[in-house]
């Protein structure tokens, strides 16, 4: 089935992203040698450690993948600085008090923010063997005081309890050798999570799984194609993209119940297509990573429309090397909110976007401050 496309670009607010944490190095390499007399070779090297997460990196690395810890703050947007520097927040999700809760995707640990207060607690994850970073995408909140939250370097799906501050993991179910558990999904207590790179999206219940059992099932893709974040509508449907990079991308709808499958080709200009979500109309969603673009899909004209985010300025990537000469936005990640507004980050453009689909309204936010050292190499 082929969708057909209508092409409506917009244009307004632009805007910035963000790293917080700080590093301080010192790095001391000396090497002799002598061609006609053989000496032991002698190499000191003196790396002044801080004793944080910034030593997971090599002193050269630490200003491009921890930032600065210099907050800062405009007429929309505050920034509070985390605690200990160089913990790369990753996915987040509020409770059911309003608290604010993230992953640390370069300690394995699980972070809560009081909104109230403006404190921040960090829970150190014991079970956390790693030394480097991971891809902690996502990230659920149940009503039973649980933090649930994927691992990409371990294959893992980790539950964090609130009330008892512990952690545990579990294996994520994968016929390959390694599984990238990526964005979470939530449907009649079962967890709905893509394996990015491991042709599947994965069901689990989330009631076995507390009893230390695993009963799952999947839906499968063929080899070759990644997955994109998987979302359920109201009538149990899930819907997810497997798409090749700069090839294909064909959306998804599988019934939860009856397993019935239907699929529909995204028009060519969707090369990487990551965030998923499903409007309060019922229209699906997607984020196009590798361009400027994000998606409106009708399941019932079955009519695809393009909406086109502002150009990213110079200042937000800085583009020292002038390497970068078509500058992308990359919009990721997608959710709504409950008044039925759609919010995604552009992530090389530095912005906090909303979209109001009723009025088709985009304001694209700065945030305040930003990593361009980052950039430049997410550039690349």
């Amino acid at each position: 089935m082929i969708s057909r496309i209508v092409k409506i670009p917009i244009y307004f607010a632009v805007g910035i992203m963000f790293l917080i944490a700080v590093a301080v190095f010192f790095v001391i390499f000396d090497e002799t040698s002598e061609d006609t007399v053989s000496k032991t070779t002698e190499i000191d090297e003196i790396i002044e450690l801080t004793g944080t997460p910034a030593d997971n990196y090599e002193p050269h690395e630490r200003d491009q993948h921890c930032g600065g810890s210099d907050t800062k703050s405009n007429r929309y947007i505050q920034e509070f600085e985390i605690p200990t520097p160089c913990t790369q927040p990753l996915s987040i999700i509020t409770d059911s008090e309003g608290k604010i809760w993230f992953t640390q995707s370069n300690t394995g640990n699980i972070a809560m923010f009081d909104p109230v207060s403006e404190e921040f607690t960090e829970y150190q994850n014991e079970k956390w063997t790693s030394k480097s970073t991971t891809m902690m995408w996502g990230i659920h909140y149940t009503q039973d005081d649980e933090v649930w939250f994927t691992d990409e370097t371990s294959g893992s799906l980790w539950k964090f309890s609130i009330p008892e501050k512990t952690y545990s993991k579990f294996e994520f179910p994968t016929k390959i050798k390694k599984p990238f558990p990526q964005k979470i999904g939530f449907y009649n207590d079962n967890f709905v999570i893509n394996d990015f790179s491991g042709n599947q999206v994965v069901i689990l219940n989330h009631e076995k799984l507390d009893e230390t059992t695993s009963t799952y099932s999947s839906i499968t893709v063929p080899d070759g194609l990644f997955t994109s974040q998987a979302a359920i509508d109201n009538d149990g449907n899930i819907w997810f993209v497997m798409w090749k990079y700069q090839k294909e991308a064909i959306l998804v709808k599988t019934n939860y119940d009856t397993q019935e499958t239907e699929q529909f080709s995204l028009p060519t200009s969707i090369n990487a297509p990551n965030g998923v979500s499903i409007g309060p109309l019922g229209n699906v969603w997607i984020a196009d990573t590798a361009g400027n673009s994000f998606y409106k899909f009708n399941p019932e004209s079955n009519k695809v429309i393009e909406y086109v985010t502002f150009d990213s300025p110079i200042w937000t990537y800085g583009n020292s090397t002038g390497l970068i000469k078509t500058p992308i936005t990359r919009p990721y990640w997608t959710d709504f909110d409950s008044k039925g507004n759609l919010w995604f980050n552009e992530q090389n453009a530095n912005r906090l976007s909303v979209f109001d689909p009723k009025i088709e309204s985009l304001i694209e936010y700065d945030i305040p401050s930003n990593n361009v050292l980052s950039y430049v190499f997410s550039w690349l």
